[in-house]
């Protein structure tokens, strides 16, 4: 039996690759984490999402973790423009998904960054991964007769383009209306962040 840890926001991306790890391995768990800007759509999206791919969900809290938006402000750093740039997001967050595969048994560490992500951080190239899956790997506890394989870091959709993303999502059938894309707090999509444009660009396709 193959157990995997897909890390799961709430967004498209996400929701893709739950519903392709659903396809793919045997017993799947979803992990949200969740800290203090985070939008509540999202951690309801999550959580929705989760529950109807019939996965069992996690949420771990990261209360030390800001935005670019509210750490612009800092003496100690220049951030980027980016508001919901996230200091060393991705190692944080597969850091964390390390542990819950741990104690899982899960062998795979399933995330959603799509190709146009790695052009413009490299956190999220394959290469990232790799090496991350590598000391992922060596951290764990020798548990062989419950993990089927070596703990890696699996990105099916990095060489897809947002396009092809949305299609093989239509054709996994994702309920893309429960997912939310939106970079603000509100009750409802803002529909003018640029997620929600590109989000509204993509659905229509």
């Amino acid at each position: 039996m193959t157990n995997a840890v897909v890390l799961l926001s709430g967004g498209k991306d996400s929701a893709i690759v739950l519903w392709w790890a659903r396809r793919e391995y045997d017993h799947v768990t979803t992990l949200s984490v969740n800290y203090p800007e985070r939008p509540r759509g999202e951690v309801l999206a999550a959580r929705e999402l989760s529950h109807k791919a019939g996965a069992d969900h996690c949420e771990a809290d990261l209360p030390f973790v800001s935005t670019a938006r509210r750490l612009r402000g800092s003496t100690s750093a220049t951030f980027v423009s980016d508001n919901a740039y996230i200091p060393m997001r991705n190692l944080l967050l597969f850091s964390v998904a390390g542990y819950y595969a741990e104690i899982r048994c899960a062998s795979r560490i399933v995330t959603g960054q799509l190709r146009s992500d790695g052009d413009v951080y490299r956190d999220a190239r394959p290469a990232f991964s790799q090496q991350v899956s590598k000391i992922l790997s060596d951290s764990v506890r020798d548990n062989r007769a419950f993990r089927a394989e070596p703990l890696t870091i699996e990105q099916p959709l990095t060489k897809l383009d947002d396009e092809s993303a949305i299609r093989l999502g239509r054709e996994l059938c994702v309920p893309f209306e429960l997912s939310w894309s939106c970079l603000e707090d509100g009750t409802e999509p803002c529909q003018a962040c640029v997620s929600c444009r590109d989000r509204a660009r993509l659905i229509r396709l």
